[in-house]
C-alpha cells in the first residue's frame, strides 16, 4: 500500500527542499524514508493496479503516470536515504 493521493509527496520523502537539506535530516527518519521507500518499490514492482484511499475512506486507481512519478521518487529516496 503506498499510502493516500493526499499525502504522496509527504509520505515519500518529498523531494525538493529536502534534497538542498539532506545534511539536516536525522538519522532515525532517513531510515524511516528509506524503508518507505523501499516499501514503495516493492509495491510498483509486483503490480501494474495500485490503489489509494483517500483521507475520506473513499479509494482510486493510479494512474500509469502517477505510478511512473512515484517510481522515480522513491528511486530517488533511495539514493538520498538509504546509504
Amino acid at each position: 500500500r503506498l499510502g493516500n493521493g493526499e499525502n504522496e509527496q509527504a509520505a515519500s520523502g518529498g523531494g525538493g527542499a529536502a534534497d538542498q537539506n539532506q545534511a539536516k535530516v536525522p538519522a532515525d527518519q532517513a531510515k524511516i524514508a528509506c524503508d518507505k521507500a523501499r516499501e514503495d518499490l516493492q509495491v510498483i514492482g509486483r503490480s501494474s493496479r495500485i490503489k489509494l484511499r483517500s483521507a475520506d475512506g473513499s479509494t482510486r486507481y493510479m494512474t500509469t503516470e502517477e505510478i511512473e512519478e512515484r517510481k522515480k521518487q522513491a528511486e530517488d529516496d533511495v539514493k538520498q536515504f538509504c546509504k
